[in-house]
């Protein structure tokens, strides 16, 4: 992604690069929720335990949206200090930063619903191509509306 960003100078490279490392911090656990959230739905389908899969994975999409919009909401209180965190000599990088931060942390929630989501949809046999366009478009719709 950073090489479509590199057409645009060197000010949003910068951006962007001190943004997508906060980002990961938010992903890589929601990743890693969305594996557990496989794991366990599975176990319990191989049970023929389907009302309790139903439930872990209610249950786990509601984790999910609720820890990543919480560590959202904290970035976005947090963004100008965790934009100068990494780039503390670029005032300009700095600012633009923190604004990115801002715009994409309150969309985090989302980021963890799509997570595990797909991890239920991954083990319980109906995960196809259309399954997570759907998600994704459905989320690029829902950011469209709001701005």
């Amino acid at each position: 992604m950073s090489f479509l960003v590199a057409g645009f100078g060197t000010l949003p490279t910068a951006v962007y690069d001190v943004g997508s490392t906060i980002i990961q911090f938010a992903t890589i656990p929601a990743a890693g929720l969305s594996m557990e959230l496989s794991t366990l739905v599975g176990q319990n389908l191989g049970a023929d335990k389907v009302d309790r899969a139903e439930k872990i994975a209610r249950l786990g999409i509601v984790y999910g949206f609720g820890a990543l919009s919480a560590f959202g909401i904290a970035v976005f209180a947090a963004a100008p200090r965790l934009a100068t965190f990494f780039v503390s000599s670029e005032p300009g990088v700095t600012a633009a930063a923190a604004d990115f931060l801002r715009s994409m942390a309150l969309t985090w929630g989302g980021i963890g619903i799509q997570l595990c989501v797909v991890g239920v949809l991954r083990v319980s046999g109906l995960m196809v191509l259309r399954a997570s366009l759907l998600i994704r478009v459905l989320s690029v719709r829902l950011l469209s509306s709001i701005r």
